[in-house]
């Protein structure tokens, strides 16, 4: 087993060559927030910040060879799945965690559909939803997503739903106040907001920085509300840190 000074934290997503989302995004906010990143691929995608051109699903096996030596060599403390091809992925991979890492955290942040405008989730794979949130321990979709997964109207309705099965739930909600925007966090039914800034910059796989920098929060001891505030803090620095649709982590000195 290697030994590290860092909690050690796996990431189960899609290969973005540009580094803005999935495991490469995921390791780098990981490593800035204090973890050590492991990454798993789900696919390997075509793309810039700028336009998406192609995309390549791995199989089971191809992602259980992966897992399986990182399995054995690291105390992993979280895991986060990001980009799957669909419900029937994400339940495979949810199996493989349970029986070699029972006990993890397990945080899912979905994403439910392309920026071309390609659905990852059919209607069809929307009835398998309850029982696989009832496996997952944290889901931070945003206020689309939410309210995509559940049919519900708005976020509030569709987070409300979503704890129904899943401990953790944490999604954006939109206030008539103009200068702070909220996380809306349900913590075992428990409902809590979390304050922020309000940023109108628009980043390149920020979802990922936000949902990343929470499960090593989490992988820390931090409770969930505690690493709600302490991903919104470090997502907002993301934010702001250049004038490009491309984010910059911020080195600590």
């Amino acid at each position: 087993m290697v030994s590290l000074e860092r909690n050690v934290v796996l990431s189960i997503a899609g290969y973005d060559p540009s580094a803005g989302a999935g495991v490469l995004s995921d390791c780098k906010t990981l490593e800035n927030c204090g973890c050590y990143g492991l990454g798993v691929l789900t696919s390997v995608t075509s793309q810039s910040s700028e336009k998406f051109t192609d995309l390549v699903w791995l199989d089971s096996e191809r992602i259980k060879s992966q897992m399986d030596p990182l399995i054995e060599s690291f105390d992993i403390k979280g895991i986060k799945i990001g980009l799957t091809a669909g419900y029937e992925m994400l339940s495979g991979i949810l199996e493989m965690i349970n029986k070699q890492l029972p006990g993890v955290p397990v945080l899912w942040d979905p994403v439910v559909k392309s920026s071309s405008g390609f659905e990852f989730f059919s209607e069809e794979d929307a009835k398998l939803l309850p029982s696989l949130l009832k496996e997952i321990d944290y889901i931070t979709p945003n206020t689309v997503e939410a309210t995509f997964l559940t049919k519900a109207g708005v976020a509030e309705q569709a987070a409300n739903l979503l704890a129904k099965d899943c401990s953790g739930v944490i999604t954006g909600i939109y206030t008539e106040d103009n200068d702070a925007v909220f996380d809306l966090v349900f913590e075992n039914k428990t409902r809590k907001l979390v304050k922020g800034k309000s940023l109108s910059s628009q980043k390149h796989g920020s979802g990922c920085v936000f949902s990343s920098s929470l499960i090593s929060g989490i992988a820390q001891g931090l409770s969930l509300e505690k690493s709600a505030a302490f991903a919104k803090s470090y997502t907002s620095s993301f934010l702001e840190s250049s004038s490009s649709n491309i984010g910059l982590h911020q080195v600590k000195k």
